[in-house]
């Protein structure tokens, strides 16, 4: 009888533990990464613009998305020359669901007078990035 008791508050408690750890306690898959941080060149002002087009990154796909060096080049034939780069999020939920878009961007740095011939490519000016 005393073994029960024991044994029976033992549990009581090993899952009241459990229940006060946050979620994301039980998978490091779930845990948060810093977002990479890019050094930005002293002439980053008021002339010059972040632009940012789709990688085309797919859930549950093999293959990556488009990567910034590939999307750069785009930018680089037509005489853009990039300032910096990185990846971004559009920062809207997705579906959880294979095949669902990521929502994940190359963003580059650009003079703001090339904002025009960037967005002849299919760039779109992204706001909030520093």
């Amino acid at each position: 009888m005393k073994t029960s008791r024991l044994l029976t508050l033992s549990i009581l408690i090993l899952g009241t533990s459990f229940a006060l750890l946050p979620a994301c306690a039980f998978s490091k898959k779930m845990q948060p990464t810093a977002p990479a941080t890019v050094e930005v060149p002293s002439s980053a002002d008021s002339e010059s613009v972040w632009v940012g087009k789709s990688d085309g990154a797919k859930s549950c796909a093999k293959e990556k998305g488009i990567s910034l060096d590939v999307m750069a080049a785009q930018l680089q034939s037509v005489d853009i020359k990039i300032l910096a780069k990185k990846k971004i999020s559009d920062g809207k939920m997705r579906i959880q669901m294979c095949g669902a878009d990521k929502g994940d961007f190359n963003g580059f740095l650009i003079a703001r007078k090339d904002a025009d011939k960037a967005k002849a490519l299919g760039f779109n000016a992204v706001p909030g990035i520093h």
